[in-house]
């Protein structure tokens, strides 16, 4: 092609071409025949930002049309694709496309924010691309499925939010520039749409609040469809299911908490990526003792039930949100069980009382969030409270990047291994049996590693909590917790899972004593509204499984006729010879 003509689409090209050309016609008709022979080509495609590689192919050139006949391309990962088809001409101008690539696993994107500030990442799939239209209004059509090494990024906010963020940058074209004026030559225009069937293998990434820090980041799967264009369209349509992933909750300077999405969580997608809608839940697991909780409802004298109330035990913040993505509404709740019969009770109780009670309830979601601890209902309490905040919030800040540091140190050995510290100061103060108080303060420091076997069908945790106390050293010990899930069916509806947890009582003094619980089980899992949208869901995974036979059995007719192609070419080559 003329060089003006590819320039808007690949960069960087180089390579070898050798072979014999005729060019006959006058020079208003002018026809090249002949095969030229490309070797060591390669290039990079602006748009994707991908480099291909080409090593030994021939290109026929017909009159009015130029044919590529099974020409294999490479990524820079060696991954390979399949590329056939013509592009035809009027006597060398005009020039159309009609090309298809299919492909097993293919780099399709590796992009940044500053290339790309719709969205960015780095793209592997299987499927096939049409490659249609004039070549100043060229039509990408792409049926594919996501592959493992997808990570996308997509910020959820509106232009009128964003501008004073800096990968975006905004104008208007109705202002007056006092500037000359320079006539622009029309820019190719390049549309791409885009079918596909994502899948856990991808990585997710919504950007909710470039600032503060809040986003998504999950694994799922669903039809998902783009249409994006060089002029700024920007389209998503369809619904993607969370299987797995963490929505990062933040308030400015105070809190940088990790909420664990729950599978079947869905976003829903009908164009405008600002307008997408969100349906999810999600869990933040902490240890704190129901004591402040429930402390109105027990007797002075009542020192045995206090003691107990005063152990640690796991607790869930129950997140909830519901609405358009960019700035959903955001309900709290919480959830404590497995306690002592008669402090179960009273939890209930209370926790009933503060559902009643949104104020109170998100009071307490906050004390949590920011110290690990309950809100107090006596007033004394709130000075204690505010106090430990920032020290608990930094604490946990740093220990997540201490993780962080260590698993990508980790990481470096062995695959797939996370490294998890998490510190975390407390204070209490506990009834002695003589009646008198005694003021608790101290640090608990967790450590733990995570594995992931099996393409992530098994998941392995092993650590424990370390406390250390104002108590006398001996008190001190390592607590290890163990467990092990198995997700039996690959969707992980059924799960199979052995633990071995501890809960420390830090608060009564004197006596600190680890319960130790063990346990197994199998679990299944379905999610629905009634019995009707079970039934549907049935039939929708058989017609996907049907479906996806199909696009096998037709993946396998194509390869056949591929194969059948190379070795007719390979046949002529021989005859030539």
């Amino acid at each position: 092609f003329p060089s003006h003509d590819t320039a808007a689409y690949v960069k960087r090209s180089k390579g070898f071409a050798k072979g014999k050309l005729r060019l006959d016609g006058t020079d208003k008709k002018p026809v090249l025949t002949g095969i030229m022979e490309l070797e060591d080509c390669e290039t990079t495609v602006g748009y994707l930002n991908t480099r291909y590689f080409l090593k030994k192919e021939k290109i026929i050139f017909k009159e009015n049309e130029i044919r590529l006949d099974n020409v294999t391309l490479f990524d820079e990962q060696g991954n390979q694709a399949y590329a056939g088809g013509k592009i035809s001409h009027s006597y060398l101008r005009q020039f159309k496309l009609d090309i298809y690539v299919q492909t097993d696993n293919f780099q399709f994107l590796k992009t940044t924010s500053k290339e790309n500030n719709l969205f960015w990442g780095t793209a592997y799939a299987s499927g096939v691309a049409l490659f249609k239209g004039p070549i100043q209004d060229i039509l990408i059509h792409v049926e594919a499925r996501s592959n493992r090494g997808t990570t996308i990024t997509v910020p959820v906010r509106s232009s009128a939010e964003t501008t004073n963020y800096s990968f975006y940058s905004f104008f208007n074209p109705n202002d007056t520039i006092p500037a000359t004026v320079v006539t622009k030559k029309k820019k190719a225009n390049l549309k791409v749409e885009l079918d596909i069937d994502m899948t856990p293998d991808a990585d997710v990434n919504l950007i909710l609040d470039p600032v503060a820090g809040d986003n998504l980041k999950v694994n799922g799967e669903g039809d998902i469809k783009l249409n994006v264009s060089t002029t700024g369209d920007f389209q998503i349509f369809g619904e993607y299911t969370i299987q797995n992933g963490n929505y990062f909750f933040t308030l400015p300077t105070l809190v940088n908490k990790s909420f664990r999405i729950d599978k079947g969580s869905r976003i829903v997608f009908g164009g405008d990526v600002f307008e997408a809608n969100i349906s999810a839940d999600a869990i933040y697991s902490i240890r704190a003792a129901p004591f402040e909780l429930i402390q109105d409802l027990i007797s002075p004298t009542e020192t045995d039930l206090i003691a107990r109330a005063r152990k640690r035990t796991p607790i869930e913040l129950l997140l909830s949100l519901r609405g358009p993505l960019k700035a959903p509404v955001i309900g709290f709740d919480i959830s404590i069980k497995d306690l002592d019969p008669d402090i179960q009770n009273l939890t209930d109780q209370k926790l009933v009382v503060l559902k009643g009670n949104l104020n109170e309830l998100n009071k307490q979601v906050a004390a949590l969030l920011l110290t690990g601890n309950f809100f107090p209902n006596t007033v004394g309490g709130t000075g204690n409270l505010v106090a430990q905040s920032a020290s608990s919030t930094v604490s946990e800040f740093l220990s997540s990047q201490i993780s962080k540091y260590l698993s990508s140190l980790i990481g470096n050995f062995v695959q797939g291994l996370d490294f998890i510290v998490r510190y975390k100061p407390y204070s209490a103060t506990s009834t002695n049996p003589d009646g008198t108080n005694s003021n608790i303060n101290g640090n608990e420091v967790y450590f733990g590693v995570k594995q992931q076997l099996l393409d992530d069908r098994i998941i392995l945790n092993v650590g424990g909590n370390i406390d250390l106390s104002n108590q006398s050293i001996s008190t001190n010990r390592f607590n290890g917790d163990f467990s092990i899930e198995y997700q039996v069916t690959k969707d992980g509806r059924v799960r199979l899972k052995a633990f071995n947890r501890s809960n420390v009582d830090q608060f009564n003094v004197g006596e600190q004593t680890t319960n130790i619980r063990t346990g197994a089980g199998i679990s299944y899992r379905e999610e629905f509204d009634n019995l009707a949208d079970l039934r549907n869901q049935y039939r929708i995974r058989k017609e996907k499984r049907i479906e996806k036979r199909a696009i096998k059995s037709d993946n396998k007719r194509i390869k056949k006729i591929i194969s059948k192609g190379l070795q007719e070419v390979v046949e002529t080559k021989a005859t030539d010879k």
